[in-house]
């Protein structure tokens, strides 16, 4: 990480970002098939109502494993709280991880791209679940998630735009951050929370 901040220093505005924000940490977490779950389960919602129906689905499957996804009924899954757009996103997980179309051992064999094009195969993960999957459970530094609000915002506000950048425009604005653009987005991220 010192490596990291040090590199980013480079760029004057991060650096004051750095300073004001303090330490940042990518926490990594081993659990691929229950982050891609929590995932699906809190797109599109606030954290309050998305850790409500979370705790429910967790409860009623026990261990958050392909198989007793896979194994809810539809009736179970909507007494947890999840429409039924959600409920075929978490089956479309569980028989991927089952058929072994997601291969998780591999995942650290595979570029980042591929990591990409093998989740968005699942119905619900689109480019942007898979770019916080690389970032939050692979731990993959250099990864930039264009898409994203909050990124576009943060380099708006810190790097005085006029307008908020595309993600075309932020893309390119994140070159300069290679190859440590996730510390770079946790960063502007901290800086407007």
């Amino acid at each position: 990480m010192k490596k990291a901040v040090e590199f980013l220093k480079k760029d004057l505005v991060m650096k004051g970002i750095i300073e004001s924000v303090g330490e940042v940490k990518v926490d990594k977490s081993d659990d691929y098939f229950l982050s891609l779950v929590t995932s699906i389960m809190y797109q599109q919602l606030n954290s309050k109502a998305a850790k409500s129906i979370f705790d429910r689905f967790a409860e009623a499957c026990g261990p958050v494993t392909p198989v007793n996804v896979f194994g809810l009924s539809d009736e179970v899954l909507k007494g947890c709280g999840l429409s039924r757009q959600k409920r075929s996103y978490l089956k479309s997980l569980a028989e991927h991880f089952l058929n072994n179309i997601i291969t998780p051992g591999k995942f650290h064999e595979l570029s980042d791209q591929e990591v990409v094009d093998e989740l968005v195969q699942v119905r619900g993960l689109g480019v942007w679940s898979a770019q916080m999957f690389l970032m939050f459970s692979l731990g993959r530094l250099d990864v930039f998630a264009p898409l994203d609000y909050g990124l576009r915002k943060a380099i708006q506000v810190n790097y005085s735009l006029k307008e908020m950048p595309s993600p075309k425009e932020a893309e390119a604005f994140a070159e300069r951050w290679k190859p440590y653009r996730t510390i770079a987005s946790l960063y502007l991220w901290k800086s407007v929370d």
